[in-house]
């Protein structure tokens, strides 16, 4: 097709520094979308990770005092 179009009509002009610009654009304005989203996507995940360790925490908590008062004996409380 650019074959095409150069026998017909010669060789293309060399682009512009601000059609370079132009063209440039959505491919920036999509990586910055993109990073963003990761961004995002990792704090989430990081604060994901901090509810589950302190989940954790608290469970072992709780199996601590269950083991605790399992152990305890009935006539003592």
């Amino acid at each position: 097709r650019l074959g095409d179009y150069e026998q017909r009509h010669g060789n293309l002009p060399d682009p512009t520094v601000a059609q370079l610009l132009e063209a440039n654009r959505p491919f920036c304005i999509t990586w910055a979308e993109t990073c963003d989203k990761l961004r995002k996507a990792d704090a989430d995940l990081q604060r994901m990770q901090r509810v589950r360790q302190s989940t954790v925490k608290m469970l072992e908590v709780l199996e601590t005092l269950i083991d605790y008062f399992e152990d305890e004996d009935p006539g003592s409380m």
